[in-house]
């Protein structure tokens, strides 16, 4: 069986096929459920026959091998999005009539979705495909093991280890019930977002009198979760341009490909720094520039997550831009 993956650093995977040994047989009722798609957590793919050998084209463009991004920070709640993804997976298989043990769990072929924040996972629908190494459970260990946390998530990071390495049995039961005892995901598997994980976690019995008087006190703690706000603005200072910060991640710097490019601003590096907007924080990551990113005069260590405020000030090159 061969793998063939190409793939670019900066727009990660161009190309992603494998192609069967000669005579090897075809699931074909796994590779038809691949092919309609549906599957949040499998990479859709097409196949043909050439002659005696099957081969496997996967939708994969963009995606990054786990193995290429496991030295890169993490994002706030990245890891998180990250574990549940494992959990669908297996809950998919299941309910599917998919076997995991075809489910590649060789770090190389187990993709990330930056977009998404959630990994995407390879299968193959070869009868011969089902390696006895093909061990999700450790491939779970790799990925918290070199996963370079926020520090609020170490506790989580060393938590979840710990975990992995006494379970002798990995089972989506079990994994399942972890990670609704840790309050990552409802009773249907889905990840639990801020709001709805601050009610599942809200402990009526510590309430007393409380929980007997007219209010609808769990409805009051709801709407005091809500995010104030889901939208940031970047204001250029010197003439007054503004972006729209929405959920997801930004790039700023002078090259044009960058989501806010701003090719005269003397002092940015090409790929100077990133914004990622979730839930209802702001943050901000040096890229690495030469200049560095500097928060109200405060230079901000590079390739760290660090949460900005409304008012605050940020140092690009030789302009000041303002967090609205």
């Amino acid at each position: 069986m061969k793998f063939k993956v190409v793939y670019r650093k900066k727009t990660g995977i161009k190309r992603f096929r494998i192609e069967s040994d000669k005579n090897d047989e075809l699931g074909y009722a796994e590779a038809e459920t691949l092919k309609r798609g549906g599957l949040s957590s499998l990479v859709p793919l097409t196949y043909e026959q050439r002659g005696r050998i099957y081969r496997f084209t996967y939708a994969a463009q963009g995606f990054v091998p786990l193995s290429k991004m496991t030295g890169e920070p993490f994002a706030p709640r990245q890891l998180e999005r990250m574990l549940t993804s494992f959990y669908t997976l297996l809950l998919e298989c299941e309910n599917n009539g998919l076997m995991r043990q075809r489910v590649c769990a060789d770090p190389e072929y187990i993709l990330y979705n930056e977009a998404a924040r959630e990994c995407r996972f390879i299968y193959v629908p070869l009868q011969s495909f089902a390696p006895v190494e093909n061990d999700l459970k450790g491939a779970l260990i790799y990925m918290c093991d070199r996963a370079k946390v926020p520090p609020a998530e170490v506790a989580l990071r060393e938590r979840v280890l710990d975990y992995l390495r006494r379970t002798a049995v990995f089972t989506s039961v079990d994994f399942g019930a972890f990670l609704q005892s840790m309050g990552l995901v409802g009773e249907d598997g889905a990840y639990l977002p801020d709001i709805a994980r601050d009610s599942a976690w809200l402990d009526t019995d510590q309430l007393g009198d409380r929980a007997n008087h007219g209010l609808d006190f769990v409805a009051a703690q709801q709407r005091a979760a809500v995010p104030t706000r889901s939208e940031w603005r970047l204001v250029r200072v010197a003439t007054g341009e503004s972006w729209l910060l929405g959920a997801g991640t930004y790039d700023v710097g002078r090259m044009p490909e960058c989501s806010i490019s701003l090719p005269d601003v003397v002092g940015l590096s090409r790929n100077h720094m990133e914004f990622l907007v979730e839930g209802s924080g702001c943050y901000v990551r040096d890229l690495g520039s030469t200049d560095g990113v500097n928060i109200n005069g405060a230079r901000v260590p590079a390739n760290v997550y660090v949460p900005v405020s409304a008012g605050d000030m940020l140092t690009l090159g030789e302009e000041q831009f303002e967090i609205q």
